[in-house]
């Protein structure tokens, strides 16, 4: 039996109950696009059968020929990682199945997946390389496609917000062991919805991705960005004062007002507030800073259009956390706990003196009903239609 029929390449497994060869095995994987290779370690020639120049976009035939040159094709990058994997595969039989970037003839790189078993001769030492080559290019860039969204916005490639949370996390804990203060810069672009409305989500897109850009060309070296809502940028500045990071504020103010943006519906220009909270100084958690930077630009927005506020000058009866965010944390701690409690009161027609319903609450008895009945926190479990006197469903 010779080299090539003896391997055990997964796919390439001839079934002795169907009657297929192994050559008309290569011939139908070489049909649906794969390359296969037959490498003499040896004297370091390769054969191959297959369309490379389709699959690998690698026109000249000579530039395969031997394993120097195919190596030479890897991405410098991925290239020890294949060898580790290789080696492993001639010294201890494992699986060789790679996934790696090689050079076309546009200088572009193209991913593949080769699968691969070598053959040793009587002294043991390997002297064939049989494998099959396929093109997953399509495939990793669409996975890196889902990984970038998943930590990137859509529209401007900056940070998500779960991302940029997480890099916030990272900032603070550095402030706090080096004691040197930061920022988080919230900014908001003035009456973005009211633009959408009038001119349309297009030109909305366009004054988004305007703004992103001038905020970005605006920053310092190291500084982070990303797009946390659909309004709204955050910036995190490290190593930075209080007071310088007003100046900051102001570049980024003037960089989105001074130039007319051009959109769909014609030239646009647009103003922005920011709300400014700095780390450790007035909060040391990342939930904080967000919440003490989103009470700035809200407070900032009452003050007027294309200005910004920091928090310590946010007035005292305006530092509260949006109220329902603080309303879901309780709702979402008291199920928790099981601390609710359902009440029915009836409800009498004042026509007949009957009980016409039941009105079910649930309520939280760690607060008071007062507490409950400003915050909204009591919470309707709906009507309860009485079937008959006393009862309800």
């Amino acid at each position: 039996m010779s080299d090539t029929a003896s391997m055990a390449i997964p796919s390439l497994e001839p079934d002795p109950d169907d009657g297929t060869t192994l050559p008309e095995l290569i011939n139908l994987l070489v049909a649906s696009g794969d390359l296969f290779y037959d490498w003499d370690l040896v004297d370091d020639t390769m054969i191959w059968t297959g369309d490379y120049p389709e699959s690998l976009n690698i026109q000249e035939h000579g530039t395969l020929d031997s394993g120097d040159r195919f190596l030479s094709r890897i991405h410098p990058e991925d290239l020890p990682h294949r060898m580790i994997s290789m080696s492993r595969h001639l010294e201890r039989d494992d699986v060789f199945d790679h996934e790696y970037r090689v050079r076309d003839d546009t200088g572009n790189f193209v991913w593949i997946q080769e699968r691969a078993i070598a053959t040793k001769s009587g002294n043991g030492k390997p002297n064939r390389l049989t494998g099959i080559i396929r093109n997953v290019d399509a495939r990793k860039k669409s996975e890196e496609e889902v990984t970038f969204l998943s930590n990137h916005d859509a529209l401007t490639g900056q940070y998500n917000k779960l991302r940029l949370r997480e890099s916030l996390e990272h900032v603070i804990a550095q402030s706090l062991l080096t004691q040197q203060p930061g920022g988080l810069l919230l900014v908001g672009i003035d009456k973005l919805n009211a633009l959408s409305d009038v001119y349309g989500e297009e030109s909305a897109d366009t004054i988004v991705l305007a703004a992103a850009r001038r905020i970005e060309t605006s920053m310092r070296s190291g500084d982070v960005v990303g797009r946390v809502g659909y309004d709204r940028f955050a910036v995190i500045v490290e190593n930075c004062s209080r007071s310088k990071l007003t100046i900051v504020a102001e570049r980024f103010l003037s960089a989105i007002r001074d130039n007319p943006i051009a959109t769909p519906a014609g030239a646009m220009t647009i103003t922005a507030s920011v709300g400014i909270s700095v780390f450790p100084g007035d909060a040391s958690t990342a939930r904080d800073v967000v919440s003490h930077a989103d009470n700035a630009l809200r407070a900032a927005r009452r003050l007027g259009c294309d200005c910004y506020l920091d928090y310590i000058n946010v007035p005292e009866h305006a530092r509260t956390e949006r109220p329902e965010l603080v309303i879901a944390e309780q709702v979402k701690q008291a199920l928790k706990e099981d601390r609710f409690k359902l009440a029915f009161q009836p409800v009498v027609s004042a026509r007949t003196g009957d009980v016409a319903f039941y009105e079910g609450l649930a309520e939280n008895p760690g607060r008071s009903s007062a507490q409950s009945a400003r915050s909204g926190f009591a919470a309707h479990s709906g009507d309860h239609r009485d079937r008959g006197p006393g009862r309800c469903r």
